[in-house]
């Protein structure tokens, strides 16, 4: 298993175009069929794990650890997918 551990980096160290969020909303839709309540979510400051419990709770998902697996495992693949097709620069002074 590879553990991939990113932090606070979008808006911070560098520019995404929200890759992230992008890539949260996608997985959402496909694994799981849901593709309203994004607005709610604040994602500042946040962890992965906090928002995706919070999701889960809106949708009445059980936050199992497989359900919490599948998601991390399908974030990695959107995530790595809709970086390679966006603009990403490093923030001014990193």
């Amino acid at each position: 298993m590879v553990r991939l551990v990113l932090f606070d980096i979008d808006g911070t160290l560098v520019h995404t175009g929200g890759a992230g969020v992008k890539a949260f909303a996608r997985v959402f839709e496909t694994e799981f069929n849901a593709r309203d309540g994004f607005e709610r979510l604040k994602f500042a400051g946040r962890t992965d794990v906090g928002l995706v419990r919070e999701f889960f709770g809106y949708h009445d998902i059980a936050a199992t650890p497989t359900n919490f697996e599948r998601f991390f495992e399908r974030y990695i693949f959107w995530l790595d997918h809709i970086l390679r097709e966006s603009v990403t620069e490093a923030c001014p002074g990193c």
